[in-house]
């Protein structure tokens, strides 16, 4: 069966780094971990008609976000840690032809879309 990574659409967060103080925030969108502040995305991914995901989900980066060398952005990916986030990554929607998550990302402005590896029969 031939396997290839599906993505979803990107999103660029929002540039969080060394920011200290938020003053009043609503707290569905961002949040405060480790001494750091992170805002809440929904990611996506969709697989095209005749394919089906078998494997777990992943963020993956895109590229920089605004104002963001591809370097600064690429430390903020690997900051985030997401395959470790157990706390601030999470699938709340699978079928096998769809998945969405809700994560939280800080850190520089990175572009990011949700990828799963799809098979077809």
């Amino acid at each position: 069966m031939p396997e290839q990574t599906i993505y979803g659409p990107p999103i660029t967060t929002e540039d969080l780094h060394n920011r200290s103080i938020m003053g009043a925030y609503d707290p569905a969108v961002y949040g405060e971990y480790a001494n750091s502040w992170f805002k809440h995305y929904t990611l996506s991914v969709t697989a095209p008609a005749g394919w089906t995901f078998t494997r777990a989900p992943s963020v993956h980066l895109v590229g920089p976000g605004s104002n963001v060398s591809a370097g600064d952005a690429q430390a903020g990916f690997n900051w985030n840690s997401f395959p470790a986030a157990h706390d601030r990554f999470f699938i709340i929607q699978q079928t096998p032809t769809f998945i969405q998550c809700t994560c939280w990302a800080g850190s520089h402005s990175m572009i990011i879309n949700l990828a799963c590896d799809a098979t077809h029969p």
